[in-house]
């Protein structure tokens, strides 16, 4: 009973040992005397569709999310290219402001 329901699976009566289905008989003789009620199947599977679904679309907003990281990477990789065509030392001296703003002083 650890995991919740909607994790749960059908599993063939071979898998359960003695005392499972003796209790899963008294169950049954409750719900049939009308003492609980039945489990609702209809219901079950509709959230397990929903869940699904809400699955899905999860996934598709990450390969979305990851394809337009990978775009904007591209054009900035591309842009940096360009810049570099067109800077004498291929914009090693940009870099280096970058990595260290004092070289102008020192300069």
């Amino acid at each position: 009973m650890g995991s919740p329901l909607h994790r749960s699976e059908w599993e063939p009566e071979e898998n359960f040992n003695a005392e499972t289905i003796a209790e899963w008989e008294k169950k049954k003789a409750v719900i049939k005397a009308k003492q609980i009620p039945p489990f609702d199947i209809k219901a079950f599977d509709k959230d397990q569709k929903r869940r699904k679904r809400e699955k899905l679309l999860r996934q598709r907003a990450r390969q979305e999310e990851r394809r337009n990281r990978r775009q904007a990477l591209q054009q900035s990789l591309t842009v940096h290219d360009m810049d570099q065509d067109s800077d004498p030392d291929g914009g090693r001296e940009r870099l280096a402001l970058i990595f260290n703003p004092f070289s102008l002083m020192e300069a």
